[in-house]
């Protein structure tokens, strides 16, 4: 997030602004007072809105998932961004029209209006918004008959690697999962329909608990719904689907967790008070909104996503959860200067005594794997031997060994024994001071034990 000094409506430094921020795309402001924090959305139809920023945080076990359709469920952004395209064409009469890489942020994610709205103000300033949704739904009805009857472009509409599985596994876990699109209607169901066609999943009205979509489209002769202006990022979509969809009240919020791909989805499931899954292949990065994400997985593949009866965690959270534990004990006892370590720091490529072809106890590329040791150490970890006695009980102190076993006291602490020879009247206990410290990662560390398990039976 970056941040500025003035929003159209607030000033930092003003009536109690504390800070404003803006992601990259620029298409909400944060602002931050010293009681509460506020997400002022913009429009390119000249329609703001603000809204309360809550704290969200997921509680296991989840009682619903909301997912997104387009780039999340189905991989189909592109083909919209053409149609985007192909209209902006048809509306300046050169065939020949292709939209720029820095536009993508604006084109996908949310309504089709928010598209076109951009297109028109970027490349054909003057033109009529009314106009081009005319052509903008001519072209999707003639895409969408041409599919349909087996023509027309056959890579529109992909499911998401490994959709299938991730969602019959929620779904036999007593998961409820919605899905949830700013797409209208015509344009969203041939969509889920044909991705469910091609992974032999019946119907979706019937596997999914609830399917809300951005309603009908709004022509001469027929009755439209709102949803044009109230589309992603405003919270209304998710909001809707958790509580009238699937009748999870807002004080429960923190048993749902969304999955979105796109900037504008990220922003509607935090305002809508749920916390966020971040899928990699859309546009959060390229926005600015990373961090608004509690999660972030690359795809539905088993390795990445672990689901259990008690939460969601991904390989990365697993992972992380290990390399917390072991920097709790920061500070190490290390001989040598300041710009020793941070020669050691800095240095790259293999590191010495690590053996080819062996995993290690390593923190290094966001894993954390176990192999075999040497009498040097474990990858360079160990070079220096640590001396520890009862003066340095209740001590903050690095220990890096190659873990023997790792189990659980009746009390649910974690106790660490080590197989190296000169810890091995060492055992660390993760009790009572690391649950006060960390209670949500003091919650997890069964999945410590479980990695470890999977990790290390092969090796010994």
């Amino acid at each position: 997030m970056n941040e500025i000094l003035k929003s159209d409506f607030f000033e930092s430094g003003k009536d109690r602004v504390r800070r404003i921020l803006t992601p990259d795309d620029k298409k909400i402001d944060i602002v931050e007072f010293d009681d509460k924090t506020l997400c002022y959305v913009k429009s390119g139809m000249g329609y703001p809105a603000i809204y309360p920023m809550y704290e969200t945080h997921f509680e296991p076990k989840a009682e619903a998932i909301l997912m997104d359709l387009d780039g999340t469920s189905v991989h189909s952004e592109s083909f919209w961004m053409w149609v985007i395209e192909q209209t902006t064409a048809r509306l300046l009469g050169k065939s020949d029209f292709r939209y720029e890489k820095e536009d993508e942020p604006f084109i996908s994610g949310h309504s089709v209006s928010e598209h076109l709205q951009y297109m028109i103000d970027k490349y054909a300033k003057g033109g009529s918004l009314e106009l081009a949704r005319q052509y903008y739904f001519e072209i999707v009805n003639h895409e969408m008959d041409e599919i349909m009857k087996g023509r027309g472009k056959q890579d529109a509409f992909t499911p998401a690697p490994n959709l299938k599985e991730f969602l019959t596994t929620v779904k036999n876990e007593g998961i409820k999962i919605g899905l949830v699109t700013s797409g209208l209607y015509e344009k969203a169901m041939p969509e889920i329909i044909s991705a469910f066609k091609q992974l032999d999943m019946g119907d979706p009205t019937e596997f999914y608990d609830s399917i809300i979509t951005a309603g009908q489209a709004l022509r001469k002769g027929q009755t439209g719904t709102l949803g044009e202006l109230a589309p992603k990022p405003h919270p209304w979509l998710y909001a809707e689907t958790a509580r009238v969809g699937l009748g999870i009240p807002f004080e429960r919020r923190h048993k749902v967790i969304g999955v979105e791909d796109s900037s504008a989805g990220v922003v509607s499931i935090k305002l809508a008070g749920f916390s966020c899954v971040g899928i990699s292949g859309g546009n959060i990065e390229q926005a600015g909104v990373g961090e608004m994400c509690d999660y972030k997985i690359d795809n539905y593949k088993e390795k990445n996503v672990v689901l259990r009866t008690d939460g969601i965690f991904t390989e990365k959270q697993v992972n992380d959860a290990v390399r917390r534990i072991f920097n709790d004990y920061t500070n190490p006892i290390v001989d040598g200067s300041d710009k020793e370590k941070k020669k050691k720091k800095t240095t790259g490529g293999k590191k010495k005594g690590q053996a080819e072809g062996k995993n290690n106890v390593t923190a290094a590329g966001g894993r954390i794997v176990f192999g075999e040791s040497n009498e040097d150490g474990i990858a360079g970890r160990m070079r220096r031997r640590y001396i520890v006695s009862t003066a340095d009980v209740g001590i903050m102190t690095t220990i890096c060994g190659r873990a023997k076993a790792i189990n659980f006291n009746q009390h649910g602490e974690m106790l660490v024994e080590f197989a190296d020879e000169r810890l091995s009247n060492i055992v660390v206990m993760l009790g009572a001071v690391y649950e006060h410290n960390n209670p949500t990662e003091f919650k997890n560390l069964y999945l410590v034990k479980q990695y470890f398990d999977n990790n290390s039976s092969s090796k010994d």
